[in-house]
């Protein structure tokens, strides 16, 4: 019995270590979303197709195929806009 509360021991501590590493990855890659939301917002660059085509994504309200091809969209209308 002592051996498997011993290797349970061991799970519970490697599963721990896991938590952590992917709680600092979670937290990494939110920060750098949360930089390129801020830099989207800049009064500057709210208005440029990139940062309209990049927030059309970040604020889509689930994981949807279509925010990708309405941001798309928003970028090849301003490409088009731009050739007249």
């Amino acid at each position: 019995m002592l051996i498997g509360t011993h290797s349970l021991t061991i799970q519970v501590t490697d599963l721990k270590l896991s938590v952590d590493h992917l709680e600092k990855e979670r937290d990494f890659y939110f920060a750098k979303l949360r930089d390129i939301e801020i830099l989207c917002q800049t009064p500057d660059l709210e208005d440029v197709p990139m940062a309209m085509a990049v927030k059309k994504i970040l604020y889509a309200a689930d994981a949807r195929e279509s925010a990708l091809a309405e941001a798309q969209e928003v970028l090849s209308h301003s490409v088009d806009g731009s050739k007249s």
